[in-house]
């Protein structure tokens, strides 16, 4: 089974962005190779045209699975019940 992406995007003026990605890290690391973390800045011309295409207009923005799930940091338990159940799909 492939993993499943979990990004986050991010900008380096965001104070929010530092300890969202702590939390995001913490948790992607619990799920081993089942999950992909990728990070995005939307700082940059790639990543602001994906944020756009996307609907993002806030940072930090959480996606699983290109899907948004979460805009700010989120709590670890939160973020760990919504991995779970993309995986319990797949």
């Amino acid at each position: 089974m492939p993993p499943i992406k979990v990004e986050i995007m991010t900008s380096e003026t965001c104070p929010f962005c530092p300890p969202a990605k702590e939390v995001v890290k913490k948790v992607c690391k619990k799920f081993g190779k089942r999950v992909k973390l990728v990070e995005t800045s939307i700082d940059t011309k790639e990543g602001a045209a994906r944020a756009e295409a996307l609907g993002i207009t806030m940072v930090p923005t959480i996606l699983i699975e290109n899907e948004p799930k979460f805009t700010g940091p989120p709590r670890e338990e939160h973020l760990e019940a919504v991995i779970n159940h993309f995986l319990s799909e797949k």
